[in-house]
């Protein structure tokens, strides 16, 4: 199931993040710099889950709930880990998150999100290229190229 982005975010708005969950590709001693998929999980609300779409120009949210050791055989395996730690949502969990914007392409397309929990910097979620970054800012190759933020506004 595909949910609308504005509107799940407008549905967490003023609400606590709990947790947050990354899963990463291992392979043998080596594992993924970056997650394929994020889960955000609020106090009180439907574990959701974060991943860019496999054409690289949007992102994707849905209501899966994390594997939290998935095998792939002779490939390696998909491991979760907790992200609650390492920057740039380290001293977001437990934080009520107070505002969204949606990042967009030149096309319309939804790349990512800015995430406001009420500190000077605002984390950042964006599927750059076949990455899910998690950062403060935007990567080196995204200068003088047009990211549209856009604000999503609550009824309340």
């Amino acid at each position: 199931m595909t949910i609308e982005v504005n509107a799940y975010w407008e549905d967490v708005i003023g609400i606590p993040l709990r947790q947050i969950q990354g899963r990463f590709y291992y392979r043998e001693t080596e594992i993924s710099a970056m997650p394929d998929s994020i889960w955000l999980i609020f106090a009180g609300q439907t574990i959701r889950h974060i991943t860019g779409a496999p054409d690289g120009e949007h992102l994707c949210l849905d209501a899966a709930p994390p594997i939290l050791d998935l095998s792939m055989g002779t490939y390696g395996r998909m491991v979760v880990r907790d992200l609650g730690r390492p920057l740039p949502f380290a001293e977001c969990v437990g934080a009520i998150l107070h505002a969204v914007w949606t990042l967009e392409s030149p096309q319309g397309h939804v790349i990512g999100i800015r995430c406001d929990f009420g500190h000077e910097a605002k984390p950042i979620i964006l599927n750059w290229g076949d990455e899910l970054l998690l950062t403060y800012t935007y990567p080196e190759d995204a200068k003088g190229q047009e990211i549209i933020e856009r604000r999503i506004v609550t009824d309340g």
